[in-house]
């Protein structure tokens, strides 16, 4: 069931088909709900996302950015900093929706995304947002 909540209380009957008999029994549980993925960051005038996450090496950057038209600098490295994939993706209207496939030699594991506004090698970016994703093929 995906609509339990933290601290639910679920009742359960168990009835037995062994040889040996059994007697019905009845228990309950409670239930602890934890959140699975990484949450997303939105800070000052973006509002951008990296979806699904996790993922399978295929996901979208969508949402709304302070520049209006141009290009975003993107990099996405593995935990040790080693640069996986680097490009500049379009905005248009202030808008992102970049759909990102990435080689599907990219191991399971944590990744990076570095989004650099107002660059075009990061280097000088005046605003710049840090993604945490999964990969999990």
């Amino acid at each position: 069931r995906s609509d339990l909540s933290n601290d639910d209380t679920v009742a359960c009957v168990v009835i037995s088909n062994n040889a040996c008999g059994g007697i019905p029994g009845r228990t309950q549980v409670v239930i602890n709900v934890y959140n699975v993925g990484v949450k997303q960051i939105v800070s000052g005038e973006s509002d951008i996302r990296l979806l699904p996450n996790p993922n399978n090496g295929d996901f979208v950057i969508k949402g709304t950015t302070s520049i209006a038209n141009g290009e975003i600098f993107i990099e996405i490295t593995d935990m040790l900093g080693q640069v996986i994939e680097k490009r500049n993706i379009p905005v248009l209207n202030g808008k992102i929706n970049q759909q990102i496939h990435l080689d599907p030699m990219v191991a399971n594991g944590i990744y990076l995304l570095h989004l650099f506004e107002n660059s075009s090698s990061g280097a000088s970016s005046e605003e710049n947002e840090v993604f945490h994703f999964v990969i999990s093929r």
